[in-house]
């Protein structure tokens, strides 16, 4: 007789008594600022964030992100402005949904910038990322993500993520 997904214990990618799963992932990317063909910039994000888990399939919840932009800091130099580097470094808070196929989900964030220098900027507050997420053991997965602003790609994240 087959079991059920949700009453297997030993499964790897969803235990029926784990009602919660918190990660922490590391991203990077290279970006240009506008226009598109000039130099190319160092992207980081880290990030934390809380799901909660309804189905083998389905998770929702909460997160934060802390980017560094280096395309920030060398717009506004070009400007003249001799800001401190820590001001480009911007917080956020965003909601999430993963949808899970066996070994890989799909997942949307959609946030908004609790601070940011680049608010000056015709990119705005409020940037969303959907990604596909692989994983590779129980804990330890990777992702690739397309960070928007307004429908406007910013960057292509890659991403080491870390479950417990």
């Amino acid at each position: 007789m087959k079991k059920n997904v949700t009453e297997r214990k030993d499964n790897v990618f969803y235990n029926n008594e784990d009602k919660w799963e918190k990660n922490i992932f590391f991203a990077t990317a290279i970006k240009q600022n506008y226009p598109v063909g000039g130099k190319s910039y160092l992207y980081t994000n880290w990030s934390f964030n809380i799901k909660r888990i309804y189905s083998p399939k389905g998770k929702f919840g909460a997160g934060i992100d802390i980017v560094y932009d280096f395309s920030d800091k060398a717009h506004f130099e070009m400007q003249g402005s001799d800001e401190s580097s820590i001001l480009f470094a911007k917080p956020a808070i965003y909601g999430l949904y993963d949808f899970r196929l066996g070994r890989t989900s799909v997942f949307m964030h959609l946030g908004t910038y609790l601070y940011a220098y680049e608010k000056n900027q015709n990119v705005g507050m409020i940037y969303d990322r959907v990604g596909i997420q692989f994983y590779i053991s129980k804990s330890i997965s990777a992702i690739v993500a397309l960070k928007t602003h307004y429908a406007k790609a910013d960057c292509i994240e890659w991403a080491v993520n870390y479950s417990f």
